[in-house]
């Protein structure tokens, strides 16, 4: 799982304080000239580093995920709903706007009626004027939404960052088993040459040549496979990332660094407090604000209304008022509130089912890293050492004639299969504690980039 150093942290807060508006006055009395050189040059260099098609110097990991949040499609898709909710929240607190009536009545008739020497005109203003807290409750239902998108944004962030570090670490464990392959083709080259020269002596049989062909075949094959194979996670990698690197491009890393995962109670208590289960509680949330602005719903709102009416008989006027109810004799929201509560119950219980289902997943994830730790640790203390001493043997005594090709094959199958086997082994590591991290959340610090008002 990726780590940040404590600089990192600062940084984040010193660009916070900076969607405030108040990073001149932070710098000035808080931190030194050298620390302030250091800011500008963090925030000068990603500009070059990503804006660089080459990366020959090496692109690590953590850099590929910022390059990923920044560029990545549906991150920006996210951004952008979490924005939409902002404007949301705006929209819910605003006033009903008022109404202008102009009425005009009795012209156009005969008599004293006739033209408009009867005409009434009435200019009168209506306000609607919401009862039971309708506008608080509409608020607090698109807080809740606004603060889900929010971590919606964040789950969307965790999972990109998650795909893109299993997609690191599948490449360079393409790489090493396409250098296993580089290996076992010279050692077929060298086996197909050691037995070309025993049948010429008269010491073997033809077949063992013809069998030494058809190992340089395969392994030549298989050669050609890894290759295809490792460019095949390249791609991959360079899509997640939605940037365009070159085709050399190379990336900094050993899958021999392991990580050292914590005990599973510690981690099973990230995930209880991480963003995912904090986004099934909101839904919880959501789902009881709009039960209580349904309720209010069932609370008649009031219209005032207020005006001047003019009698053209008289040449006089006068003022105008009434006051509108209606009156919740039948429709009192009875199916609606009914509903209401039932979908709170049954956010209640979705937010149960996300909880077991979470659990789940990281109890496999965190059992498929301890059981690749195991392999990891047996292959590299007892499995890998003897089997590379017995090929070494088999090698040695093959080309002194002491033992057969078929020994020889045994003991070079055996090695490779193993080595391949902890390459494998090596990825399981590195993929499982990145499905964990984004489980639990543990690359949260690294996508809290939307400010306090949603807006980058």
């Amino acid at each position: 799982m990726p780590h940040f150093l404590l600089v990192a942290g600062q940084v984040v807060s010193i660009a916070h304080i900076a969607v405030k508006g108040e990073v001149a006055v932070y710098l000035l009395k808080n931190i030194t000239k050298e620390i302030f050189l250091l800011y500008l040059l963090l925030l000068v260099f990603p500009v070059f580093a990503h804006g660089s098609e080459n990366h020959r110097s090496g692109l690590g990991l953590q850099e590929a995920i910022s390059i990923a949040l920044k560029n990545n499609p549906g991150m920006e898709a996210a951004r952008r709903l979490v924005r939409a909710k902002r404007a949301g929240l705006l929209q819910a607190g605003i006033l009903p706007n008022p109404d202008l009536t102009i009425e005009m009545e009795n012209f156009g008739g005969a008599g004293n009626l006739r033209g408009f020497r009867g005409t009434e005109t009435t200019v009168q203003i209506n306000q609607l004027i919401e009862m039971g807290g309708k506008r608080s409750h509409r608020r607090q239902v698109a807080l809740r939404e606004w603060e889900a998108a929010r971590l919606e944004y964040y789950i969307a962030a965790l999972n990109l960052s998650t795909q893109v570090e299993q997609a690191f670490w599948s490449v360079l464990a393409a790489r090493e088993r396409h250098r296993l392959t580089e290996r076992l083709l010279r050692l077929a080259q060298d086996t197909l040459a050691t037995a070309r020269k025993r049948v010429e002596a008269g010491k073997v049989s033809p077949m063992e040549l013809n069998k030494a062909r058809v190992m340089y075949s395969s392994a030549r094959i298989g050669w050609k496979m890894s290759f295809h194979r490792l460019e095949t996670a390249r791609k991959r990698f360079s899509n997640l990332l939605g940037h365009r690197l070159s085709k050399d491009y190379r990336l900094t890393g050993e899958l021999k660094d392991l990580p050292r995962p914590k005990p599973y109670s510690i981690l099973e208590s990230y995930l209880l407090e991480g963003p995912r289960m904090n986004r099934a509680r909101i839904a919880i949330e959501i789902q009881k604000a709009r039960a209580r602005l349904v309720r209010s719903m069932a609370v008649p709102d009031v219209t005032v209304s207020a005006g001047l009416r003019r009698f053209e008989e008289t040449n006089s006027q006068a003022f105008v008022a009434s006051f509108e109810i209606p009156l919740p004799i039948f429709d009192r929201r009875q199916g609606s509130r009914l509903s209401a509560e039932q979908e709170v119950r049954r956010a209640v219980s979705e937010s149960q089912l996300k909880e077991l289902k979470l659990k789940n997943m990281l109890y496999a994830a965190y059992h498929t890293l301890e059981s690749a730790l195991e392999e990891v640790k047996g292959l590299e203390e007892r499995a890998l050492p003897e089997a590379g001493k017995s090929f070494n043997a088999a090698q040695e005594g093959y080309k002194h004639g002491k033992f057969s090709y078929l020994d020889l094959l045994d003991a070079q199958r055996t090695l490779f299969e193993l080595r391949l086997r902890y390459i494998d082994a090596l990825l399981a590591c590195h993929t499982s504690w990145a499905r964990i991290s984004g489980i639990t959340g543990g690359q949260a610090t690294i996508v809290n980039d939307l400010g306090k008002d949603g807006k980058r």
